[in-house]
């Protein structure tokens, strides 16, 4: 549970340094692409625009799942502890 937990804690941790907005989530589409691949998933990228669809057969006949989520980033003021944090992570003098 420990490995899922930190998993989750990393994805989340990289996804948030990286924010697109919609149709222009190149970066973070190539990274989840690559996260599924790395499960076993067969990757199918540039779906309409930016999607991806990861698909993982199983061995036997039977029910399906299908999961759906947004990647893009929505455009807004960040509070001003984010931006130091971005300036301190890219040696931007503030």
């Amino acid at each position: 549970m420990n490995d899922l937990v930190s998993f989750v804690k990393e994805t989340y941790d990289n996804l948030r340094q990286m924010p697109e907005l919609g149709l222009k989530e190149f970066k973070t589409s190539s990274y989840l692409a690559e996260r599924l691949k790395s499960f076993g998933y067969e990757v199918k990228t540039n779906v309409g625009v930016t999607r991806v669809v990861g698909v993982l057969a199983g061995g036997e006949p039977g029910p399906v799942i299908a999961l759906r989520a947004d990647m893009n980033a929505l455009a807004q003021r960040q509070p001003f502890i984010l931006f130091k944090e971005y300036l301190r992570q890219n040696n931007t003098r503030n």
